[in-house]
């Protein structure tokens, strides 16, 4: 309970909602931009539903805004860790997944770097394409779980009264 009213202590100021905001916006045109660019010669073929797409640029909105927090509270020695790479890692596999599977051309090119053959190549596509939805559903999921993780761990470091972060402990 701890990590939802520190959530909640958190996002009452108008400039972490609007960091939040603008920070779905990009991810969103992010992943516009990874289908894009997996697309196969200007037909762009998006496989994953829209709600999917909006909650997955919103989630990593949320998890980026909670590294940045951590990072304020880094900078004060008191959190030693922060997490903004899984939200843009999330963002960037959830741009190839949600794109048409089977023209992927980036995804192929990194997958024969590590020595695997066509048939091998083909196989993990395919397994792309069945399964997009739920490694879509996963990455949400993920960006969700390390939110609370990490919310939970700074709200320690932090004290609340009337639902608003007051101090930092030391």
């Amino acid at each position: 309970m701890r990590a939802l009213a520190y959530f909640k202590a958190l996002y009452k100021s108008k400039l972490v909602l609007a960091t939040t905001a603008l920070l779905a916006i990009i991810y969103y045109y992010a992943i516009q931009y990874l289908i894009f660019l997996s697309s196969y010669h200007g037909a762009v073929f998006v496989t994953v539903p829209a709600p999917m797409l909006y909650l997955l640029a919103i989630s990593g909105a949320v998890l980026l805004t909670i590294s940045i927090h951590s990072i304020k509270l880094a900078r004060s020695k008191l959190e030693t860790e922060s997490v903004g790479i899984a939200s843009a890692v999330t963002t960037v596999v959830g741009g190839f997944v949600a794109g048409c599977s089977c023209t992927v051309p980036l995804l192929s090119s990194l997958l024969y770097l590590f020595a695997l053959d066509a048939l091998a190549v083909g196989s993990i596509i395919s397994f792309i394409a069945a399964y997009q939805l739920y490694i879509f559903a996963a990455l949400i999921l993920l960006n969700i779980l390390l939110s609370y993780y990490h919310l939970h761990k700074m709200s320690g470091s932090c004290t609340l009264k009337n639902g608003r972060i007051v101090r930092l402990r030391r």
